[in-house]
């Protein structure tokens, strides 16, 4: 048997003439090639490489990693849609992560145990349908960003969800549903928020603080926005409202400063609520960033202090459907130059136009019968003044120095 790299006698594997251990393909003892000897060296390696599989480019790897099922190197997470989620949880009772409370025809989950970063309520548990959130189920928990409420849910407790930092979206399925009190209150970096058609209701101060919402969108199912729905989202711009919506009420969008126009729909027919004695309103007190207003000829009834201190609106039509003009409606609204109050508004009372230094113009209709004291004090800039004759108006309804001239 001769050497595979210089051709001489083997004495067992190794080569007498070079050293070579032709059964491992080592060097035992190294000598010096010539050239012949290297040449032919070169030309066996050559030859064992080609016959070799070759090795595969990092691209090729990647490719053929991303074909492979690699659940037998890793443990994987595959994400889901909320309709496959929402099956997925139908199927499995979560007494893991739902301290619940049953009857015999439908399931209530008063705490949450365990939350994990993007939780679904099943619509069913054990068979029967979830319907309700309980009281302060999820309050303050830290690690929740994602939130679907499914349709079969009809209530949700008082502050069920407030507090919860790291919420950042939240999904309610259509449904006729009562909201408790604060249910979001202070998620402060809650920006997404989408209400399906179908939902009827948003209740009291259910997203006050909710900072970090940027828009939202109300479908025309929702009848009510609850008593302080948004106050305080201070980066809310843009608000959409379907029409349906009838009634948005008091303080529902106060202290948005960020909010640069709004559309009240027709189908709205009030803004505040009226109280015995008087009424709820500050609706949008304090926007001082709102630029622009459109009230629907639908409003019949703005509560006070609806638009007070509401800086930068710059002018202002009342629809005709208004009776009366409640007191401090728009009181401190200091960039307001123009106001048309439409024909059929009856009485304009104490304040409602106090402290706005610029006006320059109104249109006061021949309907306006009373016009009560300070409704335009402090109206510097407001030289003159029409009004119907018969209409009576009070001492010191306007700022002295405003000529008053009947017609």
């Amino acid at each position: 048997m001769k050497c595979m790299r210089c051709g001489k006698e083997l004495q067992d594997t190794e080569c007498v003439g070079c050293g070579f251990d032709c059964s491992v393909g080592e060097y035992m003892t190294v000598f010096p090639l010539n050239a012949v000897e290297e040449k032919a060296l070169y030309e066996t390696v050559e030859k064992q490489v080609a016959e070799t599989e070759p090795v595969p480019t990092h691209e090729q790897m990647i490719v053929e990693e991303v074909v492979k099922d690699r659940r037998d190197l890793y443990e994987i997470e595959e994400a889901a849609d909320w309709e496959d989620m929402l099956e997925i949880e139908e199927e499995t009772d979560r007494r893991d992560l739902f301290e619940i409370e049953e009857t015999s025809d439908s399931v209530t989950i008063r705490k949450f145990k365990d939350v994990d970063s993007r939780v679904v309520i099943p619509e069913r548990i054990n068979g029967k349908p979830v319907t309700e959130i309980g009281e302060r189920a999820c309050e303050g928990r830290y690690v929740l960003s994602s939130l679907f409420i499914p349709q079969s849910v009809k209530k949700i407790g008082k502050h069920a969800f407030a507090l919860c930092d790291d919420l950042v979206e939240v999904t309610l399925a259509g449904s006729e549903r009562d909201m408790d009190f604060g249910v979001f209150w202070g998620c402060k970096n809650l920006s997404k928020v989408q209400i399906e058609e179908g939902v009827r209701g948003i209740g009291a101060c259910a997203f006050v603080d909710c900072t970090g919402m940027r828009e939202i969108t109300i479908p025309g199912s929702v009848t009510e926005t609850g008593i302080g729905a948004f106050r305080g989202c201070t980066g809310l711009q843009k608000v959409e409202i379907g029409e349906g919506v009838k009634e948005i009420d008091g303080s529902a969008f106060e202290g948005c400063t960020n909010l640069r126009e709004m559309t009240v729909p027709e189908s709205v027919r009030k803004i505040g609520s009226p109280v015995f004695g008087g009424s709820i309103g500050d609706t949008f007190k304090g926007c001082t960033g709102l630029q622009k207003m459109v009230i629907g000829k639908g409003v019949e009834y703005i509560g006070s202090h609806s638009f007070e201190n509401c800086t930068s609106l710059c002018e202002i039509t009342i629809p005709g459907n208004v009776t009366k003009i409640e007191t401090f409606t728009f009181s401190g609204c200091t960039g307001l130059q123009k106001i048309e109050i439409g024909e059929g508004v009856k009485e304009i009372y104490f304040g409602a136009f106090s402290g706005c230094e610029n006006l320059r113009e109104i249109t006061i209709p021949g309907s306006v019968t009373r016009i009560e004291k300070g409704a335009f004090v402090g109206c510097t800039s407001l030289r003159e003044v029409s009004v119907r004759k018969g209409t009576k108006v009070k001492r010191r309804a306007f700022e002295k120095g405003t000529t008053i001239k009947y017609i």
